[in-house]
C-alpha cells in the first residue's frame, strides 16, 4: 500500500528592460501639425495623440506562476492511480513594436531601375538593429489556466495484460491588447478575448497471447469548446471592428494494433484506427461588424460570447476515417534492429476566427 504526494511550483518575473519613448506634449502638437484627418479627429475628441509627460518608461514586464500538486495511490501490486492538478497565471505588457516602412523605389532611369532606397517613418523612426521604440498603447496580456489529469493502471490476468485509462480536463481564459501600428499615435490598436475548455478520455488494453501475439486495443473520446473575439480600433476608435467565433468539437475513435512474432527475431505489425469527428462553428465576420464610437475604447460594441455580433457563417461538419498501419521488425543480430512501417493519417479542416473577407471560409 503506497500513498505519495508531490508539490511542484514555478515562478518567474521580468520587470521589463525595453525603454519606451514618451513624446509627451510634442505628440499632440505634431498631430495637429499633420492637418487633414488626423488633426480633424484630434480636434473632435478622438485621442490620436495623448498629452503625457515626456521621457521614457520600462516596457516588456512579464510575470508567470504555476502550482502543480500530484498524488500517487497504489493500494495493491496490480493497481495504481495518479492524479495531477495544475493552475497557472501569466500576465505582462503587450508587444514592444517598431514600425518600418521598408524601401521606396525611385523613378526609372533610361539606364534601368535604380536600387531601392531606405525610407523612414515620419511618425517615429528607429534603427532596425535597435531596441528603441515609441508606442502610445503599452498593451497587456493575461492568461490563466486550470488542468486535471487522472491515470489508472490495472494489471489483469487475461493475456497477462494491463488496462490503462487516461482522463484529462483543461480550461483557459485569456485577454490581450497591443499597439499594432507601432507608433506613438493611436492609429491601429487591437485586443482579443479567448476561452477554451476541453475534456478527453482514453482507455486501452495491452496483453500478450500464446507468447507470440502482442495486442493493444482502445477507445478515445475528446470534446472541446472554444470562443474567440477580436476587437480592432482604427484612428483612436473612430472606426471599430468586432468579430470572432465559437466552435464546438467532438471526436471519438477506436483503435487496435497487433504484433505477431513469426520467429525469435522477426515480427509483423498491423493495426487500424477509426475516427469520427464533428465540428460546429458560428463565425461573425470582422469586416461586417463595424461600430462607430465616441472615441478611444469606449462606445457601442458587440460580444461573440452572448451572440450580439450576429452570425455571418454557421456550419456543422462531420468527418469519418479509417487509417491503417502495417510494418515489420527484424533483429538479425543483438546489435542490429531493422524495422519499417507504413501508415496513413488525416487532419481535419479548421475555421478562421479572424476572417475579414465576405467570402467564406
Amino acid at each position: 500500500d503506497t500513498l505519495a504526494l508531490k508539490l511542484s511550483a514555478y515562478y518567474n518575473t521580468d520587470k521589463g528592460w525595453h525603454d519606451r519613448d514618451l513624446c509627451g506634449p510634442t505628440c499632440v502638437a505634431t498631430a495637429f501639425g499633420f492637418g487633414g484627418t488626423l488633426a480633424a479627429l484630434q480636434g473632435l475628441g478622438y485621442p490620436i495623440a495623448t498629452d503625457t509627460a515626456a521621457g521614457s518608461a520600462n516596457h516588456g514586464a512579464a510575470e508567470t506562476w504555476m502550482v502543480r500538486p500530484s498524488l500517487l495511490w497504489q493500494p495493491t501490486e496490480n493497481f495504481e492511480l495518479l492524479l495531477r492538478y495544475e493552475h497557472g497565471d501569466s500576465e505582462g505588457d503587450g508587444a514592444s513594436s517598431q514600425n518600418h516602412p521598408g524601401f521606396t523605389q525611385a523613378a526609372f532611369l533610361p539606364s534601368g531601375p535604380p536600387a531601392p532606397v531606405p525610407s523612414t517613418n515620419f511618425l517615429y523612426s528607429a534603427p532596425k538593429d535597435s531596441f528603441t521604440f515609441s508606442i502610445d498603447e503599452p498593451g497587456f496580456y493575461n492568461f490563466s489556466w486550470d488542468a486535471v489529469t487522472a491515470e489508472f493502471n490495472l494489471d489483469v490476468g487475461f493475456g497477462d495484460g494491463r488496462i490503462t485509462n487516461v482522463f484529462g480536463w483543461r480550461s483557459t481564459d485569456g485577454s490581450t491588447r497591443g499597439d499594432i501600428d507601432g507608433t506613438p499615435y493611436f492609429l491601429f490598436h487591437a485586443g482579443s478575448l479567448s476561452t477554451y475548455e476541453q475534456l478527453s478520455n482514453e482507455i486501452r488494453y495491452t496483453g500478450r497471447f500464446g507468447d507470440i501475439l502482442d495486442a493493444t486495443i482502445g477507445f478515445y473520446y475528446f470534446n472541446s469548446d472554444q470562443g474567440y473575439q477580436e476587437e480592432r480600433y482604427i484612428l483612436a476608435g473612430f472606426r471599430r471592428f468586432f468579430g470572432g467565433g465559437l466552435q464546438d468539437s467532438r471526436q471519438y475513435g477506436a483503435f487496435g494494433q497487433f504484433e505477431l512474432d513469426l520467429s525469435d527475431n522477426f515480427s509483423l505489425i498491423g493495426g487500424a484506427r477509426y475516427t469520427n469527428e464533428r465540428k460546429s462553428v458560428e463565425l461573425a465576420n470582422i469586416t461586417l461588424n463595424n461600430f462607430p464610437s465616441t472615441g478611444g475604447y469606449v462606445g457601442p460594441s458587440c460580444s461573440i460570447f452572448d451572440g450580439s455580433c450576429g452570425v455571418d457563417f454557421a456550419e456543422t461538419t462531420t468527418w469519418t476515417n479509417i487509417t491503417p498501419k502495417a510494418g515489420f521488425q527484424w533483429t538479425p543480430r543483438e546489435d542490429l534492429n531493422v524495422y519499417g512501417h507504413w501508415t496513413q493519417g488525416v487532419r481535419s479542416g479548421g475555421y478562421n476566427f479572424r476572417n475579414t473577407s465576405i467570402v467564406f471560409p
